[in-house]
C-alpha cells in the first residue's frame, strides 16, 4: 500500500521470477504507454514486462491493451522530465498478448531488462528530513517534489516508504 500511495501502478511476480508491471490508464486515448520513472529506474522495482491497462470504471471494464519489455522501454521511449514518465509510442507497443506468451515459451532466456545504475544511499537523517517535508497530505505528488536520484533512493527503502505513507495518512 505504501508504494501505491506514491506511484501509479503495481507489479506481479510469477513463480518463474518474471515480473509484470501493470500501468493503469483511464484515458480513452491509447496512443502511448506512460510508465512512471520509479518502475523503470529503481533496481528493486523494475519489471520484465510493462502492461498498459485500460480502466473504464463507468463502462465497467478493464483490459490489457499492450505491453513492452524493460529493455524496449529504456531504448525506444521518450522521457518527460516534468512528470517523470517514460512514454512509449503505440507503434512500439506489442498489442497482441499471444506474442508475449509465445516469446516466453520459445525464448525463455530473452533479455527483457536493461542495465540500470544503482541509486545512492540516503542517511537516516536525510530520510527523516524527507519524511517531515513530504508528510503533508496537501502535497499531491510528493514524487515530483524532490530530485529523482534522492526520491528513488528514498522509496526503494521499504521502512522509509512505509513511514512516509503512515505520516501522510495521519
Amino acid at each position: 500500500p505504501s508504494l501505491r500511495e506514491l506511484v501509479i501502478g503495481c507489479s506481479i511476480t510469477l513463480s518463474d521470477g518474471t515480473i509484470f508491471v501493470l500501468v493503469p490508464y483511464e484515458d480513452i486515448d491509447l496512443s502511448e504507454v506512460q510508465v512512471p520513472q520509479e518502475w523503470v529506474d529503481i533496481p528493486s522495482l523494475i519489471g520484465d514486462y510493462y502492461l498498459g491497462i485500460q480502466v473504464q470504471p463507468d463502462e465497467g471494464f478493464v483490459r490489457v491493451w499492450g505491453y513492452s519489455t524493460h529493455a524496449q522501454l529504456k531504448s525506444n521511449s521518450s522521457y518527460d522530465a516534468v512528470f517523470r514518465n517514460y512514454s512509449l509510442d503505440r507503434t512500439d507497443v506489442t498489442t497482441d498478448l499471444n506474442v508475449l506468451m509465445v516469446s516466453k515459451e520459445l525464448c525463455p532466456q530473452e533479455t527483457t531488462r536493461s542495465a540500470i545504475p544503482p541509486l545512492a544511499n540516503l542517511t537516516s537523517q536525510q530520510a527523516q528530513n524527507l519524511i517531515y517535508r513530504l508528510k503533508n497530505p496537501e502535497i499531491l505528488t510528493p514524487r515530483l517534489e524532490i530530485p529523482f536520484a534522492i526520491w528513488g533512493a528514498f522509496i526503494e527503502q521499504l521502512s522509509y516508504r512505509n513511514s512516509l505513507y503512515e505520516k501522510r495518512l495521519g
